[in-house]
């Protein structure tokens, strides 16, 4: 199904972790990738709870409207998983 701008796109995602320690909360950030690998930003990101050790998932169904201009072509979804951002504390005195 060609991509063009003013469809919505359903993903179903998975994460896993392989570590050996629970993962930190996580965000992550939707984009589309070109042939020439250029990435465009849909401008969509979510917020996760950390996941469990040991091969533990977390799954979801994601709808992306595709809002941004395209260029005919080919495409790919790419979904980047980075931690999440963590509030900065602006006032230290209430702290004891």
């Amino acid at each position: 199904m060609p991509i063009e701008t003013g469809l919505t796109v359903e993903l179903d995602l998975v994460v896993t972790n392989i570590g050996f320690k629970d993962s930190q909360p996580y965000e992550v950030d939707y984009f589309l990738e070109n042939k020439d690998g250029d990435l465009v930003d849909l401008k969509a990101s979510d917020k996760h709870k950390p996941i469990q050790k040991g091969n533990k998932h977390s799954t979801w169904k994601k709808q992306l409207p595709i809002t941004v201009e395209l260029e005919e072509g080919q495409y790919q979804f790419v979904a980047k998983i980075r931690l999440a951002k963590k509030a900065v504390e602006g006032n230290k005195e209430n702290n004891n």
